[in-house]
């Protein structure tokens, strides 16, 4: 099984953190802080509609992303984030 990881920084304006990948068989993005990011499914993501993960954790494929292969966006409320994932394809 394949894998790809990168760092990416998120700010105000929403992010491409993650491409869309059909062969996608999980995910992990972190973030590194030090800000609130917002994730979301597209460039609409904001902070009133995106799903927050605070500094410092993470969300996963095995949990919260549970089968999507679609692109995953980011945003902050101010400040820019450092933001990693892991992603493995099959």
């Amino acid at each position: 099984m394949a894998s790809t990881y990168n760092a990416v920084s998120v700010s105000s304006t929403a992010t491409l953190v993650l491409d869309a990948n059909n062969g996608r068989k999980g995910a992990i993005v972190f973030n590194g802080g030090p800000e609130i990011i917002y994730l979301g499914m597209d460039n609409q993501v904001t902070t009133t509609n995106g799903i927050p993960v605070v500094p410092f954790s993470s969300m996963n494929q095995t949990g919260q992303f549970d089968g999507w292969r679609g692109a995953i966006w980011g945003v902050t409320g101010s400040a820019t984030a450092d933001v990693r994932y892991w992603e493995w394809i099959g």
